[in-house]
């Protein structure tokens, strides 16, 4: 048994010895030789395409900002979370009064003004005709202004008291409805009566002058003609619109009340369809005619300014031509024309004074950013330097950077960029994105570069100003698309190609369409190859 299991073990290493020695006899004896491959396998991953550069962290503006003077807020024009730009304005005291008299001021300067340049001149007969005719024709235009004002403020106002009348009928009307409905369902002490009550008072006291009026019966309501409504009445019957634009005030916080009282009753399953439905056309009703009242009103008000600014144009002219003819009928001496000279250094000063305090009655964007804080109401009386507005850019911090000409045209506005700060080392990433680049060029160490601003998308109390940024822009990428490394890419006539290795161990070459190159070196191959393909990195030649 031992020599039968010794002459069996021999040939179990003897034979794989025979066998690589004839391998290499047969390669050294073949006098030829083959190249060398370095291959990958075709995958699917990301491309991602970036440029680094250097820049250093900015800070950037932010301000509080309240009304120079006292007054009652008339507009809000931006609110918090808005962009603006500079000069936006963003709140705004009634100041009608003022543009009226910064017009007024203006009129006054140019007809000083062209009183001295008359003066200057000296008359001749054909000046003094013009002259005549002038004053002739700023007579019947001072006149003319004057009854068409008249007559516009008088079809304002009809139009005013109108719309009024028929908003507090309206109003008279639904509260009849509303008590129907009261009487009916809610009489009891629950929450929603009381409610109820409560505001039916408020709202036949503003309407109707009486106290105490949550649980009147209709009969009742429909006999009252005060408040509000008898206030209407009065105009109605005097035709004196004196007091137009108060009453209409009085009448649109009556119809409000109204319209709360409206929709402060429950609509439960107890109110029948009919019910239902009238109800649902009281609140229509209610929201149309109050619109109509408030257009009415501002309207009325527009009418007043038109009215008193074209009156003052034309009585500006009209004085200025009397002004002009009797200088050229007198004649002015040096003394008068240098009076003249101050009179308008004077209107100057006027128009300048005005402006200023317009100015004050304005709340302006002092530069880009977004509102942060509102605290202005319309209707609310301000004190002036109380701080209202507060406007920060658009990020508290932003980024400078020179960018070279060879990357600028891969990098666009809104591009995302990670930057680390050498304060923190490269572990701590911040994300920023590009806002701006500017399209001069500016030469940074001999090489023309773009200057390229960008902003930190979150607030992070670690970010100083002066530090020194390392930033990576994300100027483009592909999401799991064939990628291979770059230079398996070879240039051949024209075409892009990538030697493979076939079936049989041969090498082919296949034309392939590129598409972004990645900063790590790889590139998206968008035809040609897939998935799983060996492809060629290196190929040396033995």
């Amino acid at each position: 048994m031992k020599k039968t299991f010794k002459f069996i073990k021999k040939p179990i290493f003897f034979i794989p010895a025979i066998i690589v020695i004839i391998v290499v006899a047969i390669i050294l004896s073949s006098g030829s030789s083959k190249p060398t491959y370095e291959t990958i396998i075709v995958v699917k991953g990301d491309v991602i395409q970036e440029v680094s550069a250097t820049g250093r962290v900015k800070p950037v503006e932010s301000v509080d900002l309240a009304f120079e003077k006292s007054g009652k807020v008339s507009a809000i024009d931006a609110g918090v979370g808005e962009k603006v730009e500079t000069g936006k304005i963003l709140a705004s005291l009634d100041n009608q009064e003022l543009q009226a008299q910064v017009l007024q001021a203006q009129a006054s300067l140019e007809a000083e003004q062209v009183k001295l340049n008359e003066m200057k001149k000296g008359t001749r007969p054909e000046e003094l005709q013009a002259a005549e005719t002038r004053l002739s024709n700023a007579q019947v235009s001072f006149l003319n202004a004057q009854n068409k004002a008249a007559g516009d403020l008088e079809g304002a106002n009809v139009g005013a008291v109108n719309a009024g009348q028929a908003g507090v009928t309206v109003a008279k009307n639904a509260l009849l409805t509303l008590t129907d409905i009261q009487l009916k369902y809610f009489t009891d002490n629950s929450f929603e009566s009381q409610n109820l009550s409560s505001l039916k008072s408020v709202a036949i006291k503003l309407l109707l002058g009486v106290d105490n009026g949550g649980t009147m019966v209709s009969s009742s309501i429909g006999a009252l003609n005060g408040g509000a409504f008898g206030e209407i009445q009065t105009i109605i019957d005097t035709k004196n619109y004196s007091n137009l634009e108060t009453v209409l005030g009085h009448v649109i916080d009556a119809m409000q009340k109204v319209r709360d009282t409206l929709n402060a009753v429950p609509i439960s399953n107890a109110l029948t369809t009919t019910e239902k439905a009238s109800l649902a056309t009281e609140k229509t009703s209610m929201e149309t005619y109050l619109t109509s009242v408030s257009s009415k009103k501002e309207a009325l008000a527009a009418q007043r300014i038109t009215n008193d600014m074209n009156i003052a144009a034309s009585q500006s002219e009209l004085l200025l031509a009397q002004d002009n003819l009797a200088l050229k009928k007198a004649g002015y001496t040096a003394e008068q024309i240098q009076a003249q000279e101050a009179r308008i250094k004077s209107s100057e000063a006027n128009v300048l004074t005005y402006q200023s305090q317009l100015s004050k009655s304005i709340i302006r964007a002092p530069f880009n950013g977004i509102i942060t804080k509102q605290d202005a109401k319309v209707g609310e009386i301000i004190t002036a330097n109380v701080a209202l507005i507060s406007l920060i850019s658009d990020k508290k911090f932003e980024v400078e950077v020179n960018v070279p000409e060879s990357d600028v045209a891969k990098i666009k506005i809104n591009n995302t960029a990670t930057i680390t700060l050498d304060a923190y080392g490269d572990e701590v990433k911040f994300q920023a994105q590009v806002v701006s680049m500017e399209p001069a060029e500016t030469i940074f160490e001999g090489i023309a570069t773009y200057k390229t601003k960008l902003n930190f998308t979150t607030d992070d109390e670690r970010i100083k100003s002066g530090m020194t940024a390392n930033i990576d822009i994300l100027t483009d990428e592909r999401k799991d698309v064939v990628i291979i490394p770059q230079r398996a890419v070879i240039q051949k006539d024209g075409d892009r190609v990538v030697r493979m290795i076939g079936i049989n161990g041969e090498v082919v070459e296949r034309k392939v369409e590129i598409g972004l190159k990645g900063s790590d070196g790889n590139v998206e191959i968008k035809s040609g190859i897939n998935v799983g393909d060996q492809v060629i990195v290196f190929m040396k030649e033995s």
